[in-house]
């Protein structure tokens, strides 16, 4: 059902043979969700394609990254530590950037183009951003699962910044690199919308609340 795209071939055959392959394919399927369980990436390879989630979420098979990825790396690392440390310098901010594009294998006139633009908008996210003493950065969340009948899906979920408020409640902060998107067309209301940012949310606030 979750996994299967276009295999159902062999249960079309009615042989004990048959029976037991599909048996077996089913129980590595879930062997393999026990040792890494459900992400909200690997979701979302599913609802764009059943076998894009096959070969990139189960099978990983390796592919070239993008150059938004490399830069989203990048800036994310830069992220990270500039919570740790409280950093709030947009000097700081590019020298670091700089320091995480250099351990990418780039093209310097890539490299030169992703920092331009880069470090600028990291320099000014940290002005305007406040890190809290309690603030934890790239929490690795997990332990929830869903009950799918005869076996228990995991899920996991590596969420770049978790601020607790004095009240108990924890807010969480997912770091992207487009433009800033209104709170209506997270909500759906926008043109567009595949209802992957809200989609993204959801997933957190589930795991976190168990």
């Amino acid at each position: 059902p979750l996994v299967r795209p276009g295999l159902a071939r062999a249960a079309r055959r009615p042989d004990e043979a048959a029976a037991a392959a599909d048996a077996a394919e089913r129980q590595a399927v879930h062997e393999v969700f026990r040792a890494r369980a459900l992400s909200v990436t690997a979701l979302q390879n599913y609802l764009d394609c059943p076998w894009k989630f096959v070969y990139r979420s189960l099978l990983r098979l390796p592919s070239a990254r993008t150059r938004l990825q490399d830069e989203g790396v990048a800036a994310h690392a830069v992220l990270a530590a500039a919570s740790a440390a409280g950093a709030t310098d947009g000097d700081w901010a590019r020298d670091r950037f700089a320091e995480e594009l250099a351990k990418i294998p780039l093209a310097p006139a890539a490299r030169e183009e992703i920092f331009a633009t880069g470090a600028a908008n990291l320099a000014a996210f940290l002005a305007a951003r406040r890190f809290a003493a309690g603030d934890r950065a790239e929490v690795k969340a997990s332990g929830a699962a869903l009950d799918l009948g005869d076996w228990q899906l995991p899920l996991t979920g590596n969420i770049d910044l978790v601020s607790e408020r004095p009240d108990g409640a924890l807010r969480v902060l997912d770091y992207k690199l487009s433009k800033p998107k209104s709170e209506a067309w997270v909500r759906g209301e926008g043109k567009g919308y595949d209802g992957s940012y809200l989609r993204q949310h959801r997933f957190y606030k589930l795991i976190l609340e168990r």
